[in-house]
């Protein structure tokens, strides 16, 4: 590996050195939904959302 590898390698390892992994599933919420469920509504509004009407 080169020295752009190393530098690319030891930034990557920053960014994730404080992450902690899990056995729990994955979840996917939509924010912009009641309970974090998508709906076509939801979708509608996020795309107006800090709109002026």
């Amino acid at each position: 590996a080169g020295i752009q590898e190393i530098g690319q390698y030891l930034q990557l390892w920053h960014r994730i050195e404080h992450t902690t992994l899990s056995t729990e599933p994955g979840r996917l919420t939509w924010k912009w939904g009641a309970n974090g469920i998508y709906s076509a509504r939801s979708a509608y509004l996020a795309t107006f959302h800090g709109s002026n009407s």
